[in-house]
């Protein structure tokens, strides 16, 4: 997977799952499917990740169908989680996302504590260009995903919120 050294079959996350055809692809991305990364778990066991998926069955359970946008293009600071290099993505606008993660940030592994919903494209060496802004998407979500390796399991968002 280009752009996510030091990840395996034992590497997990709570996410959002975006359709690949909605992101256009830049030269040197990532290769990962398009996704927005709600918790990084990090890497964990086989109880880990079924207590993961316990946890985020009941978030979903609690939360109905989320909608937004995204569009534009930042970067972030390189950090030694990035090999020095410049996240380049597209934000995210969701409403409700945000009471999602404060539900499972207890679960979260980053050091970066921070939350900005984002698909990443690609991580741009120094005096690489950034690429030009994406055009607006229209953005739907019908489950929270906990990926773990090759392995998903996805928790429909079908609650009292919807």
């Amino acid at each position: 997977m280009t752009g996510y050294d030091g990840l395996d079959d034992r590497t997990a996350m709570i996410c959002l799952e975006v359709p690949d055809y909605l992101v256009r692809k830049v030269k040197g991305g990532i290769d990962e499917p398009a996704h927005i990364t709600v918790v990084y778990l990090g890497k964990i066991s086989e109880p880990e990740y079924w207590r993961a998926c316990h946890e985020a069955a009941q978030v979903a359970d609690r939360h109905g169908e989320l909608q937004g946008v995204m569009h534009g293009v930042d970067t972030f600071e390189p950090s030694d989680s990035s090999d020095g290099k410049r996240p380049v993505f597209v934000p995210a606008y969701i409403p409700g996302v945000g009471v999602i993660r404060r539900e499972l940030e207890h679960l979260n592994a980053s050091k970066h504590t921070d939350f900005t919903p984002h698909i990443t494209l690609a991580y741009l060496e120094k005096g690489d260009p950034v690429p030009e802004p994406h055009p607006a998407r229209p953005l739907t979500f019908t489950h929270l995903t906990v990926k773990r390796g090759d392995r998903y399991m996805r928790f429909p968002l079908e609650g009292i919120s919807k």
